[in-house]
């Protein structure tokens, strides 16, 4: 019987310290999500990229392995490379039709460039706004005398 004890006890603190472990396996806990949130705004190393989503994925956070990957990828990438998506960038924000736009939005999301998809979506949502009254929106209305807006008819 005194054999069988230890080992009951071994057994029963090596679950204990799994269960532990796996409690927040696969789960995007708010310390998570902040490490992925400040690594998708700043960090560009591929290297630590890569290694902060191979910790996600052993955390079992796989979708969020998978897009630090899309920037690991997009950071090793070329300067030829980049500079396409860069032109690609420019030529979107001077086009003038918003599916267009919203498809290469897409695209730069697919590939985890979501600042550039971002801007590209606020665009095209810019491009396909209601106009107000005399064919401009409320942003983009002419000026008056000295640079301000015009006065409005008061009754």
């Amino acid at each position: 019987m005194a054999p069988v004890l230890p080992l009951a006890v071994a057994a029963l603190s090596g679950f204990t310290w799994w269960k532990l472990k796996r409690r927040n396996y696969g789960k995007m806990t708010p310390e998570r999500k902040q490490v992925f949130e400040q690594a998708l705004k700043t960090l560009k190393d591929p290297v630590k990229l890569e290694k902060l989503a191979q910790g996600f994925e052993d955390g079992g956070c796989k979708a969020e392995a998978i897009e630090l990957r899309k920037r690991a990828k997009y950071y090793s990438a070329p300067k030829e490379v980049k500079d396409k998506y860069k032109e690609t960038l420019r030529k979107a924000l001077g086009s003038t039709d918003p599916q267009k736009v919203t498809n290469v939005a897409r695209a730069f999301h697919k590939v985890g460039l979501y600042g550039a998809a971002g801007k590209l979506k606020q665009y095209a949502g810019g491009l396909e706004a209601p106009l107000g009254p005399g064919g401009l929106s409320p942003e983009y209305a002419p000026l008056g005398p000295g640079g301000l807006p015009p006065k409005a008819k008061t009754g």
